[in-house]
């Protein structure tokens, strides 16, 4: 991953690493605003989604809406994001400020995110990566951590916990591997 994040661009970047910190879908990291973190507290409070036209809009249902935790280097791509748009001029970051914009501070689009990731991974893999593959990335840290389904759920903002469990059900492999599991588990 660290890899095809060089190969990002400047630009798309800080958000790409970003989405693969948080597990935050696209849109809700293209709609972070510096107002809707606490970097002391290492928290983010979860509001919005960027539109195709760049506007902002709460998010789709009321349990998107959360206050989640940061890990360390998300708050660095944040921190480092803003010194990054002090350096090119802007002298006060308002609240209300996306955080992921380009030099002309307008929001970044999601389908030029999704290019420069595709071509990133395209690169370095071989083949071209779905920039939302990265939310299920987070989710496979997340179960290889040994992170119970509830703090998953939560993590990640599912509104049932069977899509959390659907997902770490793919990522803990085949049949034959659950199998052996699940015996070993009757077997304790």
């Amino acid at each position: 991953m660290a890899q095809a994040l060089e190969k990002v661009g400047p630009t798309y970047r800080p958000l790409t690493a970003f989405i693969a910190e948080t597990g935050a879908r696209v849109s809700e990291a293209l709609a972070v605003r510096f107002g809707d973190l606490d970097l002391q507290a290492r928290t983010w409070a979860v509001a919005g989604q960027l539109l195709k036209d760049g506007t902002v809009r709460l998010t789709k249902t009321p349990g998107s809406m959360a206050t989640v935790p940061l890990s360390a280097r998300a708050v660095e791509v944040v921190k480092r994001q803003r010194q990054q748009l002090m350096r090119n001029g802007f002298l006060v970051i308002a609240s209300d400020s996306l955080v992921f914009v380009n030099c002309n501070s307008e929001p970044l689009s999601r389908y030029e995110a999704l290019r420069h990731w595709q071509n990133a991974t395209q690169a370095t893999l071989g083949v071209p990566v779905r920039l939302h593959d990265l939310r299920t990335t987070f989710a496979s840290r997340l179960a290889a951590n040994g992170v119970d389904v509830p703090t998953a759920q939560a993590l990640l903002r599912h509104a049932r916990p069977s899509t959390t469990l659907d997902v770490y059900t793919r990522l803990r492999g085949d049949a034959a591997a659950r199998s052996e599991r699940m015996r070993a588990a009757l077997d304790a």
